[in-house]
Protein backbone atom coordinates (compact mmCIF):
# COMPACT_ATOMS: atom_id res chain seq x y z
CA UNK A 1 0.00 0.00 0.00
CA UNK A 2 2.86 2.38 0.73
CA UNK A 3 4.53 1.86 -2.67
CA UNK A 4 1.18 2.36 -3.99
CA UNK A 5 0.56 5.57 -2.30
CA UNK A 6 4.48 6.53 -3.12
CA UNK A 7 3.59 6.03 -6.97
CA UNK A 8 0.38 8.13 -6.67
CA UNK A 9 2.44 11.06 -5.57
CA UNK A 10 5.06 10.85 -8.34
CA UNK A 11 2.39 10.77 -10.37
CA UNK A 12 0.76 13.74 -9.16
CA UNK A 13 3.39 15.82 -9.39
CA UNK A 14 3.85 15.06 -12.81
CA UNK A 15 0.55 15.58 -13.96
CA UNK A 16 0.57 19.30 -11.85
CA UNK A 17 3.69 19.99 -13.61
CA UNK A 18 2.19 18.98 -17.26
CA UNK A 19 -1.43 20.87 -16.31
CA UNK A 20 0.83 23.82 -15.51
CA UNK A 21 2.80 23.99 -19.07
CA UNK A 22 0.16 22.73 -20.82
CA UNK A 23 -2.03 26.03 -22.96
CA UNK A 24 -4.22 25.74 -25.69
CA UNK A 25 -3.10 27.80 -28.96
CA UNK A 26 -5.89 29.55 -28.80
CA UNK A 27 -5.13 31.25 -25.53
CA UNK A 28 -1.83 31.62 -26.88
CA UNK A 29 -3.29 33.60 -29.96
CA UNK A 30 -5.08 35.75 -27.78
CA UNK A 31 -3.33 36.59 -25.55
CA UNK A 32 0.32 36.80 -26.65
CA UNK A 33 -0.46 37.66 -30.80
CA UNK A 34 -2.09 40.84 -32.31
CA UNK A 35 -3.29 38.89 -35.27
CA UNK A 36 -4.37 41.07 -38.22
CA UNK A 37 -7.25 39.21 -39.95
CA UNK A 38 -8.47 40.16 -43.77
CA UNK A 39 -11.53 40.96 -44.66
CA UNK A 40 -13.12 38.57 -47.38
CA UNK A 41 -16.40 39.27 -49.43
CA UNK A 42 -17.67 35.95 -49.29
CA UNK A 43 -19.20 35.32 -45.49
CA UNK A 44 -19.50 31.86 -44.20
CA UNK A 45 -21.45 30.11 -41.56
CA UNK A 46 -19.33 28.52 -38.93
CA UNK A 47 -20.35 26.30 -36.25
CA UNK A 48 -18.13 26.15 -33.45
CA UNK A 49 -17.55 22.39 -31.95
CA UNK A 50 -16.82 23.21 -28.43
CA UNK A 51 -14.59 20.10 -27.26
CA UNK A 52 -14.95 18.42 -24.28
CA UNK A 53 -11.27 18.48 -23.80
CA UNK A 54 -11.17 22.36 -23.98
CA UNK A 55 -14.24 23.59 -22.56
CA UNK A 56 -14.85 20.96 -19.50
CA UNK A 57 -11.33 20.01 -18.72
CA UNK A 58 -9.11 23.10 -19.71
CA UNK A 59 -11.96 25.42 -19.16
CA UNK A 60 -11.32 26.72 -22.84
CA UNK A 61 -14.37 28.07 -24.71
CA UNK A 62 -14.49 31.69 -25.37
CA UNK A 63 -11.28 32.58 -26.87
CA UNK A 64 -11.52 30.63 -29.82
CA UNK A 65 -14.61 31.62 -30.72
CA UNK A 66 -13.86 35.35 -29.92
CA UNK A 67 -10.76 34.67 -32.36
CA UNK A 68 -13.05 33.06 -35.13
CA UNK A 69 -15.54 35.94 -34.47
CA UNK A 70 -12.84 38.34 -35.87
CA UNK A 71 -13.15 36.60 -39.59
CA UNK A 72 -16.28 38.29 -39.66
CA UNK A 73 -18.03 35.09 -40.32
CA UNK A 74 -21.00 34.08 -38.71
CA UNK A 75 -19.86 31.65 -35.39
CA UNK A 76 -22.76 29.35 -34.53
CA UNK A 77 -22.79 27.21 -31.51
CA UNK A 78 -24.33 23.77 -31.48
CA UNK A 79 -27.05 22.99 -29.64
CA UNK A 80 -26.21 21.11 -26.51
CA UNK A 81 -22.63 21.78 -27.13
CA UNK A 82 -22.05 20.59 -23.64
CA UNK A 83 -22.34 17.15 -24.70
CA UNK A 84 -19.47 15.06 -26.18
CA UNK A 85 -19.67 13.88 -29.52
CA UNK A 86 -18.31 10.67 -28.83
CA UNK A 87 -14.54 10.65 -29.68
CA UNK A 88 -13.32 10.73 -26.38
CA UNK A 89 -9.89 9.29 -26.37
CA UNK A 90 -10.33 5.83 -26.51
CA UNK A 91 -14.22 6.10 -25.65
CA UNK A 92 -15.10 5.17 -29.20
CA UNK A 93 -13.28 2.42 -29.31
CA UNK A 94 -14.15 0.72 -25.96
CA UNK A 95 -17.76 2.07 -25.86
CA UNK A 96 -18.38 1.88 -29.34
CA UNK A 97 -22.02 1.65 -29.80
CA UNK A 98 -22.70 4.69 -27.39
CA UNK A 99 -19.94 6.43 -29.28
CA UNK A 100 -22.08 6.16 -32.50
CA UNK A 101 -25.29 7.24 -31.19
CA UNK A 102 -23.39 10.64 -29.57
CA UNK A 103 -21.72 11.20 -32.73
CA UNK A 104 -25.36 10.90 -34.68
CA UNK A 105 -26.81 13.35 -32.21
CA UNK A 106 -24.15 15.59 -32.62
CA UNK A 107 -24.15 15.97 -36.04
CA UNK A 108 -27.78 16.21 -36.17
CA UNK A 109 -27.47 19.56 -33.98
CA UNK A 110 -24.98 20.44 -36.66
CA UNK A 111 -26.71 19.69 -39.66
CA UNK A 112 -29.46 21.96 -38.21
CA UNK A 113 -27.59 24.84 -38.77
CA UNK A 114 -26.74 24.38 -42.11
CA UNK A 115 -22.81 25.52 -41.56
CA UNK A 116 -21.02 26.18 -44.32
CA UNK A 117 -18.06 24.57 -42.15
CA UNK A 118 -17.37 23.30 -39.01
CA UNK A 119 -14.58 24.17 -36.82
CA UNK A 120 -12.98 22.79 -33.41
CA UNK A 121 -9.49 22.50 -31.75
CA UNK A 122 -9.69 18.66 -30.99
CA UNK A 123 -8.02 16.80 -33.22
CA UNK A 124 -10.23 13.66 -31.91
CA UNK A 125 -13.67 15.51 -32.37
CA UNK A 126 -12.29 16.42 -36.03
CA UNK A 127 -11.74 12.53 -37.28
CA UNK A 128 -15.16 11.20 -35.36
CA UNK A 129 -17.31 14.55 -36.61
CA UNK A 130 -16.03 13.55 -40.16
CA UNK A 131 -17.12 9.92 -39.92
CA UNK A 132 -20.59 11.35 -39.58
CA UNK A 133 -21.45 14.70 -42.03
CA UNK A 134 -20.39 15.23 -45.75
CA UNK A 135 -19.90 19.40 -44.30
CA UNK A 136 -16.38 20.07 -44.45
CA UNK A 137 -14.25 20.48 -40.96
CA UNK A 138 -11.20 22.22 -40.03
CA UNK A 139 -8.87 22.95 -37.24
CA UNK A 140 -9.80 26.44 -35.38
CA UNK A 141 -5.97 27.04 -36.39
CA UNK A 142 -6.53 26.63 -39.74
CA UNK A 143 -9.48 28.86 -40.08
CA UNK A 144 -7.38 31.87 -38.56
CA UNK A 145 -4.75 31.14 -40.76
CA UNK A 146 -6.65 31.53 -43.73
CA UNK A 147 -8.33 34.73 -42.42
CA UNK A 148 -4.64 36.08 -41.65
CA UNK A 149 -3.38 35.99 -44.93
CA UNK A 150 -1.89 32.08 -44.60
CA UNK A 151 -0.47 30.61 -48.33
CA UNK A 152 -2.06 29.15 -50.94
CA UNK A 153 -0.54 26.45 -52.62
CA UNK A 154 2.00 27.48 -55.47
CA UNK A 155 5.15 27.04 -57.95
CA UNK A 156 8.21 28.53 -57.85
CA UNK A 157 7.81 30.79 -60.89
CA UNK A 158 4.53 31.75 -60.08
CA UNK A 159 5.56 33.40 -56.75
CA UNK A 160 6.04 36.78 -56.62
CA UNK A 161 8.25 39.32 -55.25
CA UNK A 162 5.36 40.38 -52.90
CA UNK A 163 4.22 37.02 -52.16
CA UNK A 164 7.78 36.18 -50.95
CA UNK A 165 8.14 39.82 -48.79
CA UNK A 166 4.55 39.24 -47.24
CA UNK A 167 4.77 35.48 -46.08
CA UNK A 168 8.29 36.55 -45.35
CA UNK A 169 6.97 38.84 -42.68
CA UNK A 170 4.19 36.81 -41.58
CA UNK A 171 5.67 32.97 -41.81
CA UNK A 172 9.07 33.64 -40.70
CA UNK A 173 9.34 37.03 -38.95
CA UNK A 174 5.88 35.54 -37.19
CA UNK A 175 7.67 32.51 -35.85
CA UNK A 176 10.95 34.13 -34.40
CA UNK A 177 9.08 36.56 -32.63
CA UNK A 178 6.70 33.64 -31.25
CA UNK A 179 9.68 31.90 -30.32
CA UNK A 180 11.14 35.47 -28.71
CA UNK A 181 7.96 35.99 -26.33
CA UNK A 182 6.95 32.13 -25.68
CA UNK A 183 7.64 31.61 -22.04
CA UNK A 184 8.48 27.89 -21.08
CA UNK A 185 8.84 26.86 -17.58
CA UNK A 186 12.40 24.95 -16.86
CA UNK A 187 12.00 21.42 -17.47
CA UNK A 188 9.41 22.04 -20.19
CA UNK A 189 8.78 20.96 -23.50
CA UNK A 190 8.34 23.10 -27.47
CA UNK A 191 7.47 20.85 -29.98
CA UNK A 192 7.55 22.26 -33.73
CA UNK A 193 5.27 20.49 -35.80
CA UNK A 194 6.93 21.17 -39.24
CA UNK A 195 7.06 18.68 -41.95
CA UNK A 196 9.02 16.29 -44.13
CA UNK A 197 9.07 18.98 -46.92
CA UNK A 198 12.07 20.29 -44.83
CA UNK A 199 14.67 16.94 -46.01
CA UNK A 200 12.44 16.63 -49.03
CA UNK A 201 10.96 19.72 -50.66
CA UNK A 202 8.04 19.52 -52.42
CA UNK A 203 8.29 21.56 -55.62
CA UNK A 204 4.01 22.55 -55.08
CA UNK A 205 4.94 24.09 -52.00
CA UNK A 206 7.69 25.99 -52.19
CA UNK A 207 7.16 28.27 -50.05
CA UNK A 208 6.48 26.33 -47.31
CA UNK A 209 9.27 23.62 -47.92
CA UNK A 210 11.90 27.05 -47.74
CA UNK A 211 10.16 28.45 -44.76
CA UNK A 212 9.63 25.01 -43.01
CA UNK A 213 13.03 24.65 -43.44
CA UNK A 214 14.42 28.04 -41.83
CA UNK A 215 11.72 27.23 -38.68
CA UNK A 216 13.81 24.10 -38.22
CA UNK A 217 17.56 25.93 -38.53
CA UNK A 218 16.16 28.09 -36.02
CA UNK A 219 14.82 25.69 -33.83
CA UNK A 220 17.80 23.79 -33.77
CA UNK A 221 20.06 26.30 -32.89
CA UNK A 222 17.36 27.44 -29.62
CA UNK A 223 17.45 23.71 -28.69
CA UNK A 224 20.59 24.56 -27.84
CA UNK A 225 19.95 27.80 -26.03
CA UNK A 226 17.21 26.08 -23.94
CA UNK A 227 18.97 22.97 -22.95
CA UNK A 228 20.45 24.43 -19.92
CA UNK A 229 17.21 24.76 -18.58
CA UNK A 230 16.26 21.17 -19.36
CA UNK A 231 13.48 22.56 -22.31
CA UNK A 232 13.22 19.87 -24.65
CA UNK A 233 12.60 21.09 -28.03
CA UNK A 234 11.43 18.46 -30.62
CA UNK A 235 10.56 18.90 -34.16
CA UNK A 236 8.31 16.58 -35.10
CA UNK A 237 8.18 16.06 -39.40
CA UNK A 238 5.09 14.73 -40.64
CA UNK A 239 4.45 13.19 -44.10
CA UNK A 240 1.33 12.29 -45.31
CA UNK A 241 -1.46 12.41 -42.84
CA UNK A 242 -5.09 12.17 -43.00
CA UNK A 243 -6.05 15.96 -42.82
CA UNK A 244 -8.17 18.21 -44.76
CA UNK A 245 -5.03 19.93 -45.93
CA UNK A 246 -3.96 16.94 -47.58
CA UNK A 247 -7.11 16.13 -48.76
CA UNK A 248 -6.58 19.81 -50.69
CA UNK A 249 -4.01 19.10 -52.11
CA UNK A 250 -4.37 15.54 -53.39
CA UNK A 251 -6.85 14.93 -55.67
CA UNK A 252 -7.66 11.27 -55.25
CA UNK A 253 -6.81 10.88 -51.52
CA UNK A 254 -7.63 6.91 -51.36
CA UNK A 255 -5.89 5.96 -54.63
CA UNK A 256 -2.37 8.14 -53.18
CA UNK A 257 -2.62 5.94 -49.67
CA UNK A 258 -2.73 2.72 -51.44
CA UNK A 259 0.84 3.96 -53.21
CA UNK A 260 2.21 4.38 -49.64
CA UNK A 261 4.39 2.03 -47.69
CA UNK A 262 1.78 1.50 -45.39
CA UNK A 263 -1.36 1.75 -47.51
CA UNK A 264 -2.33 4.37 -45.61
CA UNK A 265 -2.03 8.31 -44.67
CA UNK A 266 -0.83 8.85 -41.16
CA UNK A 267 -3.41 9.54 -38.28
CA UNK A 268 -3.45 12.84 -36.61
CA UNK A 269 -3.85 11.04 -33.04
CA UNK A 270 -0.64 9.15 -33.87
CA UNK A 271 1.36 12.52 -33.56
CA UNK A 272 -0.66 13.39 -30.71
CA UNK A 273 -0.04 10.06 -28.71
CA UNK A 274 3.66 10.41 -29.48
CA UNK A 275 4.19 13.79 -28.04
CA UNK A 276 1.79 12.18 -24.56
CA UNK A 277 3.98 9.21 -23.88
CA UNK A 278 7.15 11.95 -24.82
CA UNK A 279 6.24 14.37 -21.55
CA UNK A 280 4.50 11.18 -19.77
CA UNK A 281 7.81 9.53 -19.60
CA UNK A 282 9.81 12.86 -19.12
CA UNK A 283 12.07 11.96 -21.87
CA UNK A 284 14.55 15.13 -22.59
CA UNK A 285 17.25 13.49 -24.38
CA UNK A 286 15.89 13.52 -27.42
CA UNK A 287 16.13 17.57 -27.47
CA UNK A 288 17.16 19.19 -30.92
CA UNK A 289 16.03 15.79 -33.08
CA UNK A 290 13.46 16.09 -36.24
CA UNK A 291 11.36 12.69 -36.08
CA UNK A 292 10.40 11.82 -39.69
CA UNK A 293 6.67 10.69 -38.60
CA UNK A 294 6.10 9.52 -42.18
CA UNK A 295 4.95 5.45 -42.62
CA UNK A 296 8.62 4.75 -43.93
CA UNK A 297 7.62 6.76 -47.05
CA UNK A 298 10.65 8.68 -47.40
CA UNK A 299 13.87 8.09 -49.37
CA UNK A 300 16.18 9.85 -46.95
CA UNK A 301 18.44 8.77 -43.97
CA UNK A 302 19.12 11.23 -42.14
Amino acid sequence: MDLYLDQMIVLRKKQKKISELTKDVSEYLSESLNLKFKNKEKKLRIAYHSACSMQHGQKVHNQPINLLAKTKNEILEIPEGHICCGSAGTYNILQSKIAKQLLQNKVKNIESLNPHVISTGNIGCITQIANGTNIPILHTVELLDWYTGGPEPKEFFSVTEEDWNHYHNQLFLGFCLLLQKIKVNDGGYIFLISSNVIKEPNPKLIISSAYRSAFSSVFKILSKEFASKQISCINIAPGPINTDRTKELIDDVEAFAKTLPMKRLGKPEEIGNFVKSIVEHDIKYLSGAVINFDGANSNFVY
